[in-house]
């Protein structure tokens, strides 16, 4: 099984002007993805998703109980016990802020990234990796 980490917009083009409401649409824009993803290859691709703790990751940010570089500290954590793989959904276009950070993070401990703007271009991007690894 492929352990994966779906990095995505959580502010979004919008950055620090961004809404609770902007951040919650952006979360189930990741979710909706996350859905399609896990259709597409249910048995071989175990996937985290951060939009999908975003209640709790919210309440810690708006209480001040954590900050942006705690929050994104504890995502890159995340990625290095956890993934084979950074899937990085970069609806808007080129990846920024904290997606950016964490592609440099999968970089720096060797862990591949694929980035895609629409499913299709990732399941392009995917199939081979996953009949590199004999799960296809």
């Amino acid at each position: 099984m492929l352990r994966a980490y779906l990095s995505h917009p959580i502010r979004g083009p919008l950055k620090d002007k961004a809404t609770r409401q902007d951040m919650q649409c952006n979360c189930e824009y990741a979710i909706e993805m996350a859905e399609l993803i896990r259709t597409f290859v249910p048995t071989v691709l175990k996937l985290y998703v951060p939009g999908e703790h975003e209640a709790f990751v919210n309440r810690a940010w708006t209480g001040h109980y954590l900050t942006v570089k705690q929050i994104l500290e504890i995502d890159c954590n995340i990625i290095e016990e956890y993934s084979d793989v950074l899937l990085v959904f970069a609806p808007y276009g080129p990846p920024v802020e904290g997606c950016s950070i964490e592609m440099e993070f999968a970089e720096l401990h060797k862990i591949p990234a694929i980035i895609f703007e629409t499913f299709g271009e990732l399941v392009e991007k995917l199939e081979p990796l996953l009949k590199e690894k004999g799960l296809m």
